[in-house]
């Protein structure tokens, strides 16, 4: 039986692991126990936390337990985990948010204590979420080393959609790290920036001056999601896509903006799109690229026509994702 395998550890995922098959009572007398486990190893207790809590969303009582737990882990990265893990269970507990929010402040690692703000943050509303989601910005802006400021901002950043002010700060304490470590970052704020076509313009006139096309592609894809109907910013998008050299990050960046066009315009750059593909010097850079275009092709027959012979082509050599994609726009 689960309840007599001495690691605990092992204890804790077997437990977590069957509870998630039963019902009713049964689930909650096994959730206990695994709880009981992993608050009870102490030498890795943020881990094992991490596997039962995952079950314990509408279960305040077990909730409490281990955020209590979780509370007074010593170490602040690990109780910064056990805390993120925590608080994404915690939608409506308004008494364990608040209590979540008082540990995760109380955090002195600037690092740690951003993640475990936006963490909580994520189960807020209204004013509460906004103060929330300012120190969990002002603690990943405060951070010395760009790498993990770069990286902080953008878990922060995930949480900002509806905040354009945060938003902003979040681009500006972005934009003045200049590293591609910022690449996933201003592709977070480019994520939460939908309707916000100022913002939108700002990661876009950031994206066209990084030096790594294939980071460059990346931030380019992240804008031309949200860019429906505004066709200032799409122009904008198409040209810094055409700009790129390397012909299959050009097809790739190509194709993340066709996806916002309609009509001819999105004929024309999808075969331009084709064309990079194509004549891509490698056969992987090839296949990757048509793989890419051939994703945008439904409601397009002659285009589709024209791919397949390629794609069938790019499979004879082992690289099969062209077709497989073409198959799926049919």
């Amino acid at each position: 039986m689960a309840t007599t395998i001495d690691d605990k550890k092992e204890r804790t995922h077997v437990l977590a692991a069957v509870a998630e098959q039963l019902e009713g009572e049964e689930r909650q007398q096994c959730l206990r126990q695994a709880l009981a486990t992993a608050i009870g190893y102490e030498s890795n207790r943020a881990d094992t936390l991490k596997t039962v809590v995952r079950q314990l969303a509408g279960e305040p009582a077990l909730l409490r337990q281990a955020l209590t737990a979780a509370t007074v882990i010593d170490n602040e990265r690990e109780r910064a985990d056990a805390l993120v893990a925590v608080a994404r269970q915690l939608e409506g507990e308004s008494a364990l948010l608040r209590q979540a929010l008082a540990t995760a402040t109380a955090i002195d690692n600037e690092e740690d204590r951003a993640h475990a703000l936006a963490a909580v943050a994520g189960q807020l509303e209204g004013e509460e979420r906004r103060q929330c989601l300012r120190q969990a910005l002002a603690a990943a802006t405060a951070i010395d080393s760009e790498q993990r400021r770069a990286y902080t901002l953008a878990v922060v950043a995930g949480q900002l959609a509806g905040e354009p002010t945060l938003l902003r700060q979040a681009l500006a304490s972005t934009t003045a790290i200049d590293h591609w470590w910022r690449t996933d970052a201003l592709i977070a704020v480019a994520g939460q920036s939908e309707g916000e076509p100022a913002l939108l313009r700002q990661v876009l006139k950031t994206a066209t001056a990084i030096s790594n096309e294939d980071e460059r592609v990346g931030v380019l894809a992240a804008v031309a999601r949200r860019l429906e109907g505004e066709s200032m910013l799409l122009c904008q998008a198409l040209v810094a896509a055409t700009a790129i050299d390397d012909k299959r990050s050009r097809a790739d960046a190509l194709a993340a903006v066709v996806k916002q066009l309609e009509g001819e315009a999105r004929r024309r750059f999808l075969r331009q799109a084709l064309r990079d593909a194509t004549s891509h010097d490698s056969d992987w850079g090839c296949a990757r690229a048509l793989a890419a275009v051939a994703g945008q092709l439904a409601g397009e027959p002659a285009l589709w026509k024209e791919t397949l012979p390629k794609a069938e082509r790019m499979a004879e050599k082992g690289y099969f994702e062209a077709l497989s994609n073409l198959a799926a726009t049919w």
